[in-house]
């Protein structure tokens, strides 16, 4: 990971809904989800219906004045690996908007605490 392309911000601590999020520097181009999901399954239905969303597939929308198309370049496949799921998103040129989206298709699916940060979060806080 290049430190340069890091979102610099001081930690932090939300919730949504009923969910913990703990949200620590990453990149925008590799934001790391780590769902602990050790008591439910983790419903993957909100990730599909974000990425349609934010995912330009036909490659339609047009570039913006600044030559970007606010679109999300690559969601990868969840890996599972002893109650936690890790999934991988390069937010490309998507706005804000599609980040704040993500959070709550992260807490819709089910998991007891969400890690963003730019790596696997192997362990609870």
């Amino acid at each position: 990971m290049r430190a340069m392309s890091l979102i610099s911000f001081n930690p932090a601590r939300v919730w949504i809904g009923n969910v913990e999020f703990w949200l620590r520097p990453f990149s925008w181009d590799h934001c790391v989800l780590t769902l602990n999901c050790e008591t439910e399954p983790l419903q993957f239905a909100p990730f599909r219906a974000w990425f349609e969303r934010w995912f330009d597939a036909d490659d339609v929308k047009e570039p913006d004045s600044r030559g970007l198309c606010g679109v999300v370049h690559f969601l990868d496949e969840p890996v599972i690996s002893n109650g936690r799921v890790f999934i991988t998103a390069d937010l490309g040129s998507a706005p804000v908007e599609a980040f704040h989206e993500l959070l709550e298709a992260c807490a819709e699916s089910g998991p007891r605490e969400v890690w963003v940060s730019n790596e696997r979060r192997e362990t609870s806080a």
